[in-house]
C-alpha cells in the first residue's frame, strides 16, 4: 500500500504533470474561453518552473540549516548513509556513483575525522540484495579501500524508501540503537524527510546535510532565460515537501 502511495506521490511532485495536463485538457476544451484559460495557466506554470532566481531561492529556503557542519566537538557511534547515492554494475562487476555520492564521501571524510565509529550504508542501489540488485561485498571492499576496517562498516541491504530506512536499521541492530548518538548523513532536500522518518520510530537523529550549493548566486541576463532542465529539480523538492506534509498527517 505504502509502495502505491510512493507512485502517486512521485505522479503529483513532477510539474510537467499540470503542465501537461493543463495542455492536453485545453486540447479538448470545446469553450474557447477556458480553451484560453488553461493554454495561459499552463504557460505560465512553465515559465515559473523554468525560473532559475525562484528555483535558487525555493531551494535555499527549504534547506535553510542543512548546510551547517555537524557539532563541531560530538562523535557519533554511528553516521547512516542513506541510499541513492550508487548503483551496482553486473557487467563490469563495479559500484557507480551518482551525483548523491557526496552521501558517502563526507561520511568517510567524517569518519576519518573521528566524528563517527562506525558507518552504515541503509538501502543503497549499489548494496541490496533483493532480486540481487546490488552487491555488500563490493561496497565493504571499495570502503576498505578507503581505509575503513570491517568492523566498522555496517550493510542495511534491505531498505527501498525513506520510511524503510529507520525501519530495517531497527530489524538489523535493535532496539539499542535508539540510546546510541545517531548522525544521518543525506542529501540537503533530502534532511527534513529523514529525519522525521527515524524520529517516527523513535530514534532521535542529528542531520548531516550534503549534496547543496550554498554559493550566493549573481545573476546576469542569461540566468532568466527558461531553463528546461529545472523541472526535474523542482520535482525533487516537491516530491520532499509532500512528503513531509504527508508524516505530519499519518
Amino acid at each position: 500500500m505504502y509502495l502505491l502511495f510512493s507512485r502517486i506521490l512521485y505522479f503529483l511532485s513532477s510539474p510537467w504533470s499540470y503542465i501537461l495536463a493543463l495542455f492536453v485538457i485545453a486540447v479538448f476544451c470545446k469553450k474557447r474561453q477556458h480553451k484560453f484559460f488553461l493554454s495561459i495557466s499552463a504557460l505560465i506554470l512553465l515559465l515559473l518552473f523554468t525560473n532559475k532566481p525562484l528555483y535558487d531561492n525555493a531551494i535555499k529556503g527549504w534547506i535553510k540549516g542543512t548546510e551547517l557542519d555537524a557539532d563541531t566537538t560530538k562523535v557519533y557511534d554511528y553516521g547512516v548513509v542513506e541510499g541513492g547515492f550508487a548503483e551496482y554494475d553486473k557487467v563490469r562487476d563495479r559500484i557507480e556513483f551518482s551525483e548523491g555520492a557526496d552521501r558517502l564521501t563526507d561520511a568517510i571524510i567524517l569518519y576519518h575525522n573521528r566524528r563517527i565509529r562506525k558507518i552504515i550504508i541503509s538501502g543503497d542501489g549499489s548494496v541490496i540484495t533483493r532480486d540481487s540488485i546490488g552487491s555488500p561485498e563490493k561496497m565493504i571492499k571499495f570502503l576498505n579501500y578507503m581505509g575503513i576496517p570491517n568492523e566498522d562498516i555496517i550493510i542495511e541491504p534491505n531498505a527501498r524508501n525513506t520510511k524503510e530506512h529507520p525501519e530495517e536499521i531497527l530489524k538489523l541492530l535493535g532496539e539499542r540503537i535508539k540510546s546510541e548518538n545517531i548522525l544521518i548523513i543525506t542529501s540537503a532536500i533530502h534532511l527534513k524527510r529523514s529525519l522525521s522518518a527515524f524520529e517516527r520510530n523513535g530514534i532521535k537523529a542529528d542531520g548531516y546535510g550534503v549534496d547543496i550549493t550554498t554559493d550566493d548566486p549573481k545573476y546576469i541576463w542569461a540566468d532568466w532565460i527558461p531553463d528546461l532542465n529545472l523541472p526535474s529539480k523542482w520535482y525533487w523538492l516537491i516530491h520532499e515537501q509532500i512528503g513531509c506534509f504527508v508524516y505530519k498527517l499519518i
